[in-house]
């Protein structure tokens, strides 16, 4: 039984030892954590001060592409104008030089309507219209007809009609 005491006593002397070195590991793992905490904190901290300087360079970046953004629809408002206003004035000027090219044909056809209305008048004066040369044809034909009823009364008389020969003098005036 004392071989069983001394074997026990070995075997806690054992056991002591044991626990002493796990304190002793407890000790350094603790040191060990409260460092890596401390590592931990220290980089979440870095990691909140990125995150807000990743905000600020985003922010920056959002007031930048915004400048950007108004200065282009500046110069592109500008542009629009310019070209508004340089194609309302070629249009002025084209409508103006038509009106002018207008105005000028008018002109020029008037001075030919006339000047042809002229030269009919002048030949008409040298020649019969149609309305002149009908009443010259029918002037004519009537004193055909009055020289024919004049032939025609003194040729009764003469075959001895006297009095158609007066029907023909009546008719004729």
């Amino acid at each position: 039984m004392e071989a069983k005491i001394s074997k026990l006593e070995s075997d806690v002397g054992h056991i002591r030892r044991d626990v002493a070195d796990i304190r002793t590991d407890m000790r350094d793992v603790r040191e060990r954590v409260g460092a890596l905490e401390c590592a931990v904190a220290r980089t979440e901290a870095r990691l909140g001060a990125m995150d807000a300087k990743i905000d600020g360079v985003r922010q920056a970046l959002n007031e930048k592409i915004d400048g950007f953004n108004q200065a282009l629809n500046d110069k592109i408002d500008g542009v629009h104008q310019t070209l508004n206003d340089k194609i309302d004035g070629l249009n002025q000027t084209l409508n103006n030089k038509i009106d002018g090219f207008n105005q000028s044909l008018h002109e020029k056809i008037d001075g030919v309507h006339r000047s042809l209305i002229e030269k009919i008048d002048s030949l008409a004066d040298r020649y019969m219209t149609k309305h002149q040369f009908a009443l010259w044809a029918l002037a004519g034909t009537t004193a055909l007809l009055m020289s024919a009823a004049a032939l025609i009364a003194v040729l009764l008389r003469a075959s001895g009609h006297p009095v158609v020969a007066e029907v023909f003098e009546a008719l004729r005036g």
